[in-house]
């Protein structure tokens, strides 16, 4: 059986990363190698490593994100901070080109090298973040969305971990997390995702629910998926959890950010 492919996604404080975590120990237990990739469109590590590069090959300081000053209001980008249209339309392909190369370069590239892989917010929190925070951009109508959604390997899970508004941002502020969405724009983000899974791109759980029942219903779908790789019981455990292997540069967002910034 070829290594799989999961992605956990949903609303923020939800416990992605409390079941990222325990997902990625549960694979390596079954020999699967697995490897994991956080995203958020705009904000993967390939962009802000490329942000960084430029403003010291242009000679400028790292700038505050402004999101630390107002941070409930201005995490992540939207629309109305972008300014003119042609700067959204550029950060938004640019952000798309990214996700194309992580969704459809690079977990191939994983999974031929015997590396299952985890994505921590993967194409349909994508999705949501675009229609929320640019819903008069067509984002989904766009040539180079319909050529992610062609080209992105699709997970053989996908989870979306699901709590009320007011959970989120109680959990939130008992964190201290600084970075926080408005509550409209949280709602509209919970709408988004209730859709998605009445659609059946991925499954919801409520994250309301004790974490270790949360562990098992994910747990479960999992080694039902790895049962028919394991008619004589368990492999021998492969390599551990892997965070990150190394990221190619994709030289296109480079020109793109140079632009931009």
């Amino acid at each position: 059986m070829r290594p799989l492919v999961i992605a956990i996604g949903g609303m923020d404080r939800a416990g992605k990363t409390l079941q990222r975590r325990s997902l990625l120990e549960l694979l390596a237990e079954r020999g699967q190698a697995p490897a994991y990739r956080w995203t958020r469109a705009g904000y993967t590590r390939h962009l802000e490593s490329s942000k960084r590069w430029l403003r010291r090959l242009r000679g400028r300081e790292p700038q505050r994100d402004p999101a630390d000053e107002e941070p409930t209001g201005r995490y992540p980008r939207r629309a109305e901070h972008l300014g003119p249209r042609w700067r959204r339309w550029l950060w938004t392909r640019l952000a798309i080109l990214d996700l194309i190369w992580i969704f459809g370069v690079e977990a191939r590239r994983l999974r031929r090298a015997g590396h299952a892989v985890v994505f921590d917010r993967g194409l349909e929190d994508a999705r949501v973040d675009f229609r929320v925070n640019f819903p008069d951009d067509r984002v989904e109508r766009s040539l180079l969305w319909r050529l992610l959604e062609r080209f992105a390997v699709r997970p053989d899970a996908y989870f979306l971990l699901l709590v009320p508004v007011e959970e989120s941002m109680r959990r939130a502020a008992e964190s201290g997390r600084r970075r926080r969405e408005l509550p409209e724009v949280l709602t509209r983000r919970l709408e988004a995702y209730r859709r998605i899974a009445e659609g059946g791109a991925a499954e919801a759980i409520d994250g309301c629910r004790p974490p270790d029942d949360v562990t098992q219903v994910v747990r479960t779908r999992v080694e039902a998926l790895l049962a028919p790789s394991l008619p004589g019981g368990h492999p021998a455990p492969g390599p551990g959890p892997r965070r990150s292997d190394a990221h190619v540069a994709h030289p296109l967002p480079l020109l793109m950010l140079y632009l931009l910034l």
